[in-house]
């Protein structure tokens, strides 16, 4: 059996969810490695022998903190490992049926470096197919595509050192993107397996206004995506239409976060920190 690691990322975690999650993990591959950016860390969780706890102390962000596990993971010599968050569903059988997806013609003929499952969205209660962005092609059990979610994604570990970690300076947004659009430009693939559903939260709540349906998170997420939108729409290698799709959002949801829902002062805030801070942002800092 090819020795499979598991990444999960913790922040301020429900206990008993992510419990069940890491026995479930365990149950599948050779080691997973908790990597926690709870402060204060996470101390009262039970785990498995072959888990380990790394408590950062601090909130570094779920780049370092996947690029902390992944290379964990490479000291164990591990040939795949798969990341999580923590607000995702795991199943019995998701680290196996992703694993098999390696051996089906496609994989191979498309070089692909990471497959994931089909994100259920717990909050629409639909199957996240993307309205805006073309998957390139369906073949067999996969679907070739531009990007997919970190939560999910098995990473097989033979091709990392070529494509490299994931950007730590993004912090959070735009993070797993990023790293498929770069894979790309390397010469692999990245494709969904379409057999493999996982239950996945994304945000914390829903807004509709005008007959537009957005997503509602923290306010300093806002900083991020904001931030992260015009530093990534600078580098040539991101998609024409997810450039187009993000700056227009800018303005849009800029008017709604500034008049409707709660700590609409705190973020405007962040929304003109994050403008600001994309705009003067050194690009050069970020490497390819």
């Amino acid at each position: 059996m090819k020795n499979i690691a598991a990444v999960i990322i913790l922040y301020h975690p429900k206990i008993l969810e992510v419990e069940k999650n890491i026995s479930l993990l365990a149950s599948q591959v050779s080691h997973c490695f908790i990597v926690d950016n709870s402060v204060p860390k996470t101390e009262q969780l039970m785990l498995p022998d072959n888990a380990t706890l790394i408590s950062l102390g601090e909130n570094v962000g779920i780049a370092k903190a996947q690029n902390i596990g992944l290379k964990k993971a490479q000291e164990q010599n591990a040939d795949f490992t798969v990341l999580f968050d923590q607000d995702s569903q795991v199943t019995k059988s998701i680290v196996i049926d992703l694993h098999k997806s390696y051996y089906l013609e496609a994989a191979k003929t498309h070089k692909v470096i990471a497959v994931g499952p089909r994100p259920f969205d717990i909050f629409t209660q639909k199957i996240m197919i993307p309205s805006v962005q073309k998957e390139h092609a369906s073949l067999s059990e996969l679907t070739i595509c531009s990007q997919i979610i970190a939560s999910g994604k098995m990473i097989k570990m033979e091709y990392l050192d070529e494509v490299g970690l994931f950007l730590e300076e993004l912090f959070i947004d735009g993070v797993d993107h990023e790293w498929c659009w770069r894979a790309k430009v390397k010469g692999f693939s990245v494709a969904i397996n379409e057999s493999v559903i996982m239950n996945h939260q994304l945000g914390d709540a829903r807004g509709r206004f005008l007959g537009i349906t957005y997503k509602i998170g923290s306010p300093i997420r806002l900083f991020y995506q904001f931030r992260n939108i015009l530093i990534l729409s600078r580098r040539d290698y991101v998609p024409t239409y997810w450039k187009l799709r993000n700056l227009i959002s800018i303005p849009v949801r800029f008017v709604i976060f500034s008049i409707r829902g709660p700590n609409r002062s705190k973020r405007i805030r962040f929304m003109l920190r994050g403008i600001f801070k994309g705009i003067l942002y050194n690009s050069k800092t970020i490497n390819n």
